[in-house]
C-alpha cells in the first residue's frame, strides 16, 4: 500500500479497515456504534470529526477497533487513509514539535483528564493554544 490514499465513505455505507491501515477524517464525520452490551440496540459511542484519526490502538484507545463495533457514514465523508505505522511516524513528529506538546503533557497529569485518549488530550491542546479571552465591550469583527 502506498503511504496514503484518499477515498470517500457514502452516505450509509459503513468504513471497513485492513488491520495495517488508520484513517484521518478530511470532510464530514462518521459514527461509531456499539453493540457490546445490546446486540438489538445499539450505543453511539463517538462522532469523528475532520482531524480525528481512526483505526491507529495507540491514539484512538482501541474504540474504533473493538469487535462489537462499527463506523457510519450518514453523509458522504472524505477520509486520507494511511498505514499504522506512517500514522505513528507523524504523530510522534507532532507530539515533538509542537507548542501544544507542553499543555498536553500538563493536561495528562490532571486527574479529570487522565481518561482521555491521547488524541483527545492533543485536540483540548491545540483548541487551548488558539483561545482568546475577549473584554465585555470588545467589539470582534471577522
Amino acid at each position: 500500500m502506498k503511504k496514503t490514499d484518499l477515498r470517500v465513505i457514502h452516505k450509509h455505507n459503513l468504513l471497513f479497515l485492513e488491520p495495517d491501515q488508520c484513517a484521518i477524517i478530511i470532510n464530514g464525520n462518521l459514527n461509531l456504534f456499539s453493540h457490546k452490551e445490546d446486540v438489538a440496540t445499539p450505543i453511539l459511542q463517538a462522532i469523528y470529526n475532520p482531524g480525528d484519526i481512526i483505526g491507529n490502538k495507540s491514539i484512538d484507545g482501541g474504540n474504533s477497533r473493538d469487535t462489537h463495533s462499527w463506523i457510519i457514514a450518514y453523509k458522504d465523508c472524505d477520509i486520507l487513509l494511511m498505514n499504522i505505522e506512517y500514522c505513528d511516524y507523524l504523530w510522534d513528529k507532532m507530539k515533538s514539535s509542537s507548542d501544544k506538546n507542553y499543555i498536553a503533557k500538563k493536561m495528562q497529569a490532571c486527574p479529570w483528564l487522565m481518561h482521555l485518549t491521547e488524541q483527545s488530550i492533543y485536540t483540548l491542546a491545540y483548541d487551548l493554544l488558539f483561545y482568546k479571552k475577549f473584554d465585555m465591550d470588545q467589539k470582534i469583527c471577522p
